[in-house]
């Protein structure tokens, strides 16, 4: 078996390829939830609560549906 089969083999194996893929999704919504903080004015947690009117605007304002 050639060394790049042995390399290919060990990082496409699922228990390795699974939590590396897991953990590039937490780091990829971190990253994107601090961009977020640093772009906008409010708090990036509360901005649906932030931005009410829009949202009733937008939904017709009746919570009655949920």
């Amino acid at each position: 078996m050639k060394k790049s089969e042995e390399i290919q083999d060990i990082l496409l194996h699922p228990l390795w390829f699974g939590p590396v893929l897991v953990m590039f999704t937490f780091v990829l919504i971190q990253t994107l939830h601090t961009l977020t903080h640093w772009r906008m004015e409010i708090d990036a947690d509360s901005y649906c609560r932030n931005n009410a009117e829009w949202v009733e605007q937008n939904t017709g304002g009746n919570d009655e549906d949920y």
